[in-house]
């Protein structure tokens, strides 16, 4: 992931960095972001998430690919506030989406943010 910079433009510089060493491959159009953020997130995530997301287990910077509610998804903890960040299938965002303000209804209003 690279902020401000676009898609090929990444893709070029990974690609020329890592000659030899790894495949690159764009995968922007097809992958969806959406950040998990707030007191309550690692008991909201916890619904879903087989993951231990206690902090002595699961700290920022750390990452995980596994299933979330049935769907595959890529996380990691961004900091300790706790705040998660799920990459996602464009295909299942909304049913992504749905399941954690579903999760968090009985927390109050979740702090999610969806981004492409």
């Amino acid at each position: 992931m690279g902020d401000g910079e676009d898609g090929p433009a990444f893709e070029q510089r990974l690609r020329a960095a890592l000659d030899g060493l790894a495949s690159v491959s764009d995968q922007s159009d097809a992958r969806t972001i959406i950040r998990v953020s707030g007191e309550r997130a690692r008991d909201v995530l916890a619904k879903g998430v087989p993951i231990d997301l206690h902090p002595s287990a699961f700290r920022a910077g750390d990452a995980a690919v596994t299933t979330v509610a049935h769907m595959g998804a890529h996380f990691w903890q961004v900091d300790g506030t706790p705040t998660y960040e799920f990459i996602v299938s464009r295909s299942f965002a909304v049913a992504f989406w749905e399941w954690v303000v579903h999760s968090a209804a009985e927390f109050g209003e979740p702090t999610v943010n969806q981004g492409n």
